[in-house]
């Protein structure tokens, strides 16, 4: 695909590259190449173009092959949605120039101090699909008031082994799920908090989640409804959620201080919800993202779910930015129309929706 651009007296030609994210008959991801950071920084058509193609690809984009400082990351992520200004609360200290921009891995400064946000994740087997489902799979952030729209990582070191991210089409799976299973999905919500998440972290041995003051319970649909596509999907997989009861359940205060305290998760959990993630992970839906420094993937938490995995943290090194995107843009940022509704209640076949064209010979990883 070639993108022209008619400038001041002369024609600019853009070669940028349109391939799918893993197989050609598939339309979950999509890689571009050909891009450079200032074309995403300031050209209204590419931000607009691959906003699209982020839509068109169920909500998983990789742009690769870029060079670029935090500020123009959230410059450029700023397409997608509306990014967040700062980092969360006690995580400061991993910004990034002083942005929203989080650096993750295992960097550490010249007096040795980490200076990444690190976490410990399992390691994928050599063909990355044998254990998906030891993952820890969620969509972030759903204890949030808000929670937010989707998320972009761009690598600049990456390890030679593991280290992968890997994501799944929620929207797919939910609509290739047994009509049964799907309207039970419709019933029910996802409780969560902050502070379960929090504690469920400490009793698993982590010391960046201390004690803190206990925020309100959250409530998301299980069978969620995107804003833009009206298309359904599984969502509400995250460590703080602690419980998926009907609509509306109340929760005695006494059950939710052993939630909430000391990180107890009702069985609920994985009868309605957590058992439908091996389905997820199914080849058809799955894809393990195996990192290239100047890879920047942005998803879209509403459509996809996703997993971190890990890599030999003595022996390599690994630093990902990553920003969080708030809210979608408004119509007038956005560039037009939204998308015309679809069927409320998920009744898409996986022939409603084209694969990415194939423009390039791309390699996954």
């Amino acid at each position: 695909q070639v993108l022209r651009r008619q400038g001041q007296g002369h024609e600019n030609h853009l070669k940028m590259r349109v391939g799918p994210l893993s197989s050609p008959t598939r339309s979950f991801g999509a890689v571009v190449t050909g891009l450079v950071t200032s074309q995403l920084c300031s050209d209204a058509a590419i931000r607009q173009h691959v906003r699209e193609l982020w839509r068109e690809a169920q909500g998983l984009l990789v742009i690769r092959g870029l060079e670029m400082s935090a500020s123009e990351m959230v410059q450029v992520c700023s397409a997608f949605g509306e990014v967040e200004a700062g980092v969360d609360g006690g995580r400061e200290k991993f910004a990034v120039d002083g942005t929203g921009v989080l650096r993750i891995g295992n960097v550490r400064n010249e007096a040795g101090e980490l200076i990444s946000m690190s976490a410990v994740s399992k390691t994928l087997d050599e063909e990355g699909s044998t254990n998906l489902a030891d993952l820890v799979w969620h969509t972030d952030g759903i204890f949030r008031e808000a929670p937010p729209i989707g998320s972009a990582l761009f690598c600049k070191v990456a390890p030679p082994v593991g280290g992968a991210t890997c994501f799944a089409d929620a929207t797919s799976a939910f609509c290739d799920l047994p009509e049964a299973d799907r309207r039970r999905l419709e019933t029910l919500e996802a409780v969560a908090s902050l502070a379960h998440h929090d504690a469920k972290l400490r009793k698993k041995g982590s010391l960046e989640y201390p004690d803190g003051p206990r925020t309100p319970v959250r409530r998301v649909p299980v069978a969620l409804t995107h804003p833009v596509t009206k298309r359904k999907s599984l969502y509400g997989l995250n460590s703080g959620t602690f419980a998926v009861l009907p609509k509306g359940t109340p929760i005695p205060q006494g059950d939710l201080d052993d939630y909430e305290l000391r990180g107890v998760e009702h069985p609920s959990v994985d009868a309605e919800l957590r058992k439908f993630v091996p389905f997820c992970l199914g080849e058809k839906y799955s894809v393990v993202w195996r990192w290239q420094p100047g890879d920047l993937l942005i998803w879209d938490n509403r459509s996809t779910i996703h997993a971190a995995s890990g890599f030999d943290m003595d022996k390599y090194q690994r630093e990902m930015w990553r920003v969080t995107l708030a809210n979608d843009l408004t119509p007038a940022l956005d560039g037009g129309e939204e998308e015309e509704e679809r069927d409320e209640q998920g009744g898409h076949t996986n022939d409603d929706r084209q694969p990415v064209s194939d423009h390039s010979v791309l390699v996954v990883g």
